[in-house]
Order: structure tokens, then C-alpha cells, then sequence
């Protein structure tokens, strides 16, 4: 029997390691693995047994990937991760054991289940179109024709795949059984990812408190939040400043609609200078979108962003970087934070 964990605080009873360590356990003992290698203990007492240290390793025999790793860990910057610890023959080996991991323990249920409401999600379906959508579509940055020729049927491959699943399923259910199919959103490429933080900034609507270190840090650290009036979180949240709402609001209740107004207008007309298309199709506005007791604390704009664009993960960090767009060479190539019109969920 194997145990894996990840702690962020030094709270583990063994008293043996740092924070952030992974801890495997097994039926003899227990290993916990570092950014430094890895150490073993058994018994009751927790003798130590085989340890070993990436110092250990000549360099050349240590995996690009992990090496990698180590480098990013110890620089603690997170753009020193190239991410290319998988290939697309392992990715998909990997998802193959959770997807059937997961489908015998809903065989499982479906034994047992009588009456209620049970209910199953599927991620391979999500996961590989992430993954795979790049070698379906020749026009994406990182199109590969070799690998296209192998794994360019995968997105297809799976929705056969469930398609066949549902089937079985329905043979386990009765005539009074409703059976629900549904989705919580379609699929499309991501070829170009837009700075929008960047983009505030540059209009005035967000301020920074050193122009010079402008790219530098995430999480707003270097925003001047008393001279700000709108910025973006997440993938397609864009918030004012509002007082009342955020600790050091600029924008007062009068102020808000037109400013709301204003920033969606431009959105929606902005184009990408070096594709020409636009970048958002729509701006949704909160009070056209949603309502609620809880609409106040969402964002006051939605970015809808068009087939092919989506927010950078530096937008999502509340990164402000020097420029607006950057292709998007990575093999996450699909993605659904756009425009719901163009990808929307099915039932």
C-alpha cells in the first residue's frame, strides 16, 4: 500500500524533515523525497535505511526534466520550468491509469447504487484536448507534423471512447432512471494569450509604483493601488477599484458604470496587430451577466476573449508585463476561459 502527500508546513509527527517534502509510506516503512534526493526510514524507531542525494548523481545521468526541476526549485522562479518532464506517449499513459482507475471505481458504485443521485465527472476528455489540440490544428505555434501523424486523433479518439462509455452505462440503467449527459463548457484553440494587466496599465487604468521594475514581480506587488482604477485576476475577471470593496478603493459607486462601460467598449474593439483579429468578442458586464446577493464581490467585467485568444497566466497572477500578446508556444493548447458564445457547454 502506497501513501503520497505534500505538506506545506512542518507539521508532520515524524519530526524528520522540512516543509514541502513528499512523503511516500509504505507497509515497512516510509521515504520522503526533497529537492535534494530522497532518505528512508523503517520500523517503529525510524531507522534509517538507503538515502541518496542529487549530489550523488553525475550530472549526466540525471533526466533533463529533473534537473530541471531542481533548477527552478532552487531559483525559485517558475518561467526556469520548461514543463517537458511527459511526452505525449506518457502523458496519455499516465491519464489512461486515472481514467481507468476512475471508471472501476464507478463500476463499483453503479454495483451498489439504488436510489439517489450519482454523480461521475470524466477528465480525460478535458485534459486531452488541453494537451492534444495543437496536433489536430496545423494553423497552432506548436503544430507538429511527425507527432500530428501519431497523436493527431486523440481529441477525436476519446469522445469515441466515451461515447462507447455512456452506451454501457445505459444498459446498467432502468426506465426509471433519468440519465443525464452534460458539460460545463466546449473546447477551442489558444494560440495567442494577452496581458491584459499590461494593457490597463498602458491606458492608465492601472498604476505601478516603480515603472522600472515593471514585469518583475506578480501578485500586484509593485501596483499603486491609491492612484489605480481597474485590474484583472484569474483568466478572465477584470475588477474596478472599487471603494468600499478593495482595501484602497479609487472608484466611487457614480464613477463605476461609465468607467465599466468604457473599458468594456475598448476591449471589444482592441485588435492584435499581428494577426489583425479581435482579441475579445465580448466584455460581459456584471449587471448584464449575472445577479445575486453576491454579484457585488465578482468581477465588474467578464472577458470573453475570441476563438484563439485567452489570458496569460501572468494576467492570472496579477503579473504586469512590458508588452500586450505573446504566442503561446506550449503544448496546453486548447483551453475554454473565452467567450462562452464560442464554446459552450452542452446538456
Amino acid at each position: 500500500i502506497i501513501q503520497t502527500e505534500a505538506r506545506c508546513l512542518s507539521t508532520n509527527p515524524e519530526g524528520l524533515t522540512g516543509s514541502g517534502d513528499v512523503f511516500i509510506y509504505g507497509t515497512e516503512g516510509w521515504m520522503t523525497i526533497s529537492p535534494d534526493g530522497y532518505k528512508t526510514y523503517f520500523g517503529q524507531k525510524n531507522e534509517p535505511g538507503p538515502a541518496r542525494s542529487d549530489k550523488d548523481f553525475p550530472k549526466e545521468e540525471l533526466h533533463d526534466g529533473w534537473q530541471n526541476l531542481i533548477d527552478c526549485v532552487r531559483s525559485r522562479k517558475r518561467e526556469d520550468l520548461d514543463n517537458d518532464i511527459l511526452d505525449e506517449e506518457e502523458f496519455l499513459h499516465q491519464d489512461e491509469l486515472v481514467m481507468e482507475e476512475s471508471r472501476a471505481m464507478l463500476d463499483y458504485e453503479l454495483g451498489r447504487f439504488e436510489s439517489g443521485a450519482l454523480f461521475y465527472y470524466v477528465s480525460s476528455t478535458d485534459q486531452r484536448q488541453h494537451m492534444f489540440w495543437r496536433l489536430m490544428d496545423p494553423g497552432h505555434p506548436t503544430y507538429d507534423p511527425r507527432l500530428a501523424a501519431r497523436f493527431g486523433d486523440t481529441v477525436q479518439n476519446i469522445y469515441e471512447r466515451m461515447d462507447h462509455f455512456v452506451g454501457k452505462i445505459l444498459t446498467r440503467v432502468d426506465r426509471n432512471t433519468r440519465f443525464l449527459v452534460l458539460s460545463d463548457h466546449g473546447f477551442t484553440p489558444y494560440h495567442r494569450s494577452f496581458h491584459l494587466n499590461s494593457w490597463l496599465k498602458d491606458h492608465g487604468y492601472l498604476k505601478l509604483k516603480d515603472e522600472s521594475k515593471q514585469g518583475e514581480q506578480e501578485f500586484f506587488q509593485n501596483v499603486d493601488w491609491s492612484r489605480s482604477r481597474a485590474y484583472a485576476l484569474g483568466f478572465n475577471g477584470l475588477y474596478l477599484n472599487r471603494r468600499g470593496r478593495e482595501g484602497m478603493g479609487a472608484v466611487s459607486s457614480a464613477e463605476a458604470p461609465a468607467l465599466e462601460e468604457e473599458i468594456a467598449l475598448k476591449l471589444e474593439r482592441l485588435k492584435d496587430p499581428e494577426t489583425g483579429k479581435r482579441t475579445v468578442l465580448k466584455a460581459y458586464k456584471a449587471g448584464e451577466s449575472y445577479s445575486g446577493p453576491y454579484e457585488r464581490e465578482g468581477p465588474d467585467i467578464v472577458v470573453g476573449y475570441n476563438r484563439g485568444y485567452r489570458a496569460s497566466w501572468q494576467t492570472a497572477l496579477g503579473k504586469v508585463p512590458k508588452h500586450w500578446y505573446e504566442t503561446n508556444n506550449k503544448k496546453w493548447s486548447g483551453d475554454h476561459c473565452m467567450a462562452s458564445d464560442i464554446l459552450p457547454g452542452i446538456l
